[in-house]
């Protein structure tokens, strides 16, 4: 349903898109999943999904943004400790998106993305 997703913003694209993912991947599951559940181990397919649906949205690393100029060699290297900072949002419209929350957190206030604060990042 549309309008869960997009609830406290009305309309926006990335929203709406986060929606249809997450209603499509219920169906192929064939039970709901939780955005959680798409954050840990789903994220890079939701980017790909939302990238591919909405005009203007970019499929991010946060590895990258933590980490300026790290080799990819050196950010597979942290998976496997640091899973998520491996973590894929979207950025759209001076935000950053993913399954748990659709309406996104500005590019200012990143830290506030529910996987860092699990991870415990204070932000730079």
């Amino acid at each position: 349903m549309p309008g869960r997703w997009d609830k406290d913003c009305p309309g926006d694209p990335v929203a709406l898109a986060i929606g249809a993912f997450m209603n499509e991947t219920a169906e192929e599951c064939g039970h709901a999943v939780s955005p959680r559940d798409v954050n840990s181990g789903m994220c890079d397919r939701l980017a790909d999904y939302v990238v591919d649906n909405v005009d203007g949205a970019k499929d991010v690393r946060l590895v990258d943004l933590m980490f300026p100029g790290i080799t990819l060699e050196s950010a597979d290297k942290f998976e496997d400790t640091y899973p998520q900072i491996i973590h894929h949002v979207v950025e759209h419209g001076g935000k950053y998106h993913d399954a748990e929350v659709p309406c996104g957190v500005s590019i200012d206030d990143i830290k506030d993305l529910p996987v860092l604060k699990r991870f415990g990042w204070k932000g730079k």
